[in-house]
């Protein structure tokens, strides 16, 4: 039987050599604004000349978008709060007026119950709001 020579076999590989270590290095850069730092912009602008007055002009539409939305829901907010005080005083004056009508035709503790159970539920919503709005103001304060 014919023996390989030395040249065609390969050489083994060193226990160094079969060892292999992978190195990976991973960095990342976060921000909080909008618009990128000064440094970033500036090679932006190299790459792509008119990007930066493009980013601009994008966060100003944004930022008037914003205000407006704002601006709707606040109106929207008053709105409804003053439709909603109109609503209940007429409900509380029609409850009180027909209390007076029931006293007035001799249903003395119906007319009495109509006329404080709305008086009482509009004390109680006031109430509750108040502490409410107070809470928020409170929790305000204590996060700036």
């Amino acid at each position: 039987m014919p023996t390989k020579s030395s040249s065609n076999q390969k050489p083994q590989p060193t226990k160094q050599q079969q060892t292999a270590t992978i190195k990976t290095m991973a960095a990342f850069k976060t921000r909080t604004g909008i618009l990128p730092p000064p440094d970033e912009l500036e090679r932006d602008e190299r790459l792509c000349p008119g990007i930066t007055d493009r980013l601009l002009i994008t966060y100003e539409k944004q930022v008037d978008h914003r205000i407006k939305i704002e601006e709707t829901v606040i109106k929207g907010d008053s709105v409804r709060a003053a439709r909603g005080q109109i609503l209940a005083f007429i409900i509380v004056l029609t409850c009180v007026i027909g209390g007076f009508y029931l006293i007035a035709i001799g249903k003395d503790g119906y007319g009495i119950a109509s006329i404080l159970v709305p008086i009482a539920t509009l004390a109680g919503i006031f109430y509750k709001a108040n502490n409410q709005r107070n809470k928020e103001r409170k929790e305000k304060r204590n996060i700036t």
